[in-house]
Formats: C-alpha cells, sequence, structure tokens
C-alpha cells in the first residue's frame, strides 16, 4: 500500500515562492521530503507552482497577492484597512 499525503497551500503565493519564505516554502520543502521518500505527494496550491516530479492542483490559475485593490472587501496582509493616523499605538 502507498502512502499518499494532500498538502494544501494558500492562493496567494506560488509554491516555491520566489524571493519570499512564509508556509509556501514550508510546503515545498515538506512536499520534495516526502517525494525522496516514496509518498505520494499532491499540492493544492497556485497554478503558477512548479514543483517538478509533483503533482500541483489548482483552482486559481496565478498567485492572488498581493491584491490590487481592496473593493473585493479583502485587506492585503500587513493592512488594517484604516488610515495610518487612526491606527491603534499611533502618535
Amino acid at each position: 500500500m502507498t502512502l499518499r499525503v494532500a498538502l494544501v497551500s494558500t492562493p496567494f503565493v506560488s509554491v516555491p515562492p520566489r524571493g519570499y519564505g512564509g508556509t509556501e516554502l514550508v510546503v515545498a520543502e515538506l512536499a520534495k521530503a516526502l517525494t525522496a521518500q516514496g509518498i505520494e505527494v499532491v499540492v493544492y496550491a497556485t497554478g503558477d507552482s512548479e514543483l517538478l516530479g509533483i503533482e500541483v492542483r489548482s483552482y486559481f490559475p496565478a498567485a492572488q497577492w498581493p491584491l490590487t485593490g481592496t473593493s473585493s472587501g479583502c485587506t492585503p496582509p500587513g493592512r488594517s484597512g484604516m488610515p495610518r493616523e487612526t491606527r491603534a499605538g499611533s502618535t
């Protein structure tokens, strides 16, 4: 029997990330290590993700971050959505 593992990444950044190290880098390295051990791995990530020899499935064709605006109601990571002078702790 073959062990099968699904790894789910974010829809924000491709796997492995280009010039960034976060969750997506952990997913990429884990997928490579598990594959090297003979485990069948499927990674759910953005369509522009590239993991040689590892199946990648996606809903989003490309990374969804950085967001180009907030009209969707989403706030980009690291942004509170409030003007700087009204953020908690600002002077």
